[in-house]
């Protein structure tokens, strides 16, 4: 995406942009999964290890035993990483689909790109233009305003 950063004629920097989508707010998704990630790290460092003795003294009973948990063990840890690399594969396939999907809505479906430009002390201001041309006339129109002095006022929220 396109990226202009300008400072206004006061000494604020602005930084105007057009997004692909609108902002989630102040919980994006990323914090919230790094979030969960540490509750689930806190929550299994304290499970308990008393059971691992006994497991590991059950391996050494028989040497035919032994090697029969080990091949199993083996074959089926192969087949997890195998099935988890292939779903891995079709992941990826899949994203690569939805955004090629996403891109061809977009234009098609000629929805309004948003216009933001983020002051480095303050809200964001934003605005809408149709069409991925008209969208770069107004981005660049924005970022001169707001060079020489002037800010424009935002398109009111759509209701």
């Amino acid at each position: 995406m396109r990226r202009r950063r300008v400072r206004a004629p006061d000494g604020r920097s602005w930084v105007v942009r057009r997004r692909w989508m609108p902002r989630l707010g102040a919980g994006t998704a990323w914090s919230r999964l790094r979030g969960r990630s540490r509750r689930s790290r806190r929550s299994t460092k304290h499970a308990e290890t008393a059971g691992d003795v006994s497991l590991f003294t059950a391996f050494i009973v028989d040497d035919f035993a032994v090697v029969v948990r080990w091949v199993v063990i083996v074959v089926v840890a192969t087949l997890l990483i195998v099935l988890s690399a292939f779903a891995a594969i079709v992941e990826v396939a899949l994203l690569v689909l939805l955004v090629l999907v996403g891109i061809l809505t977009r234009f098609l479906l000629d929805r309004p790109w948003t216009i933001e430009a983020t002051p480095d002390d303050g809200e964001a201001l934003k605005w809408q233009a149709t069409g991925w041309r008209s969208s770069a006339e107004r981005l660049s129109q924005v970022a001169t305003l707001l060079e020489s002095g002037i800010t424009p006022p935002p398109d009111a929220p759509a209701s």
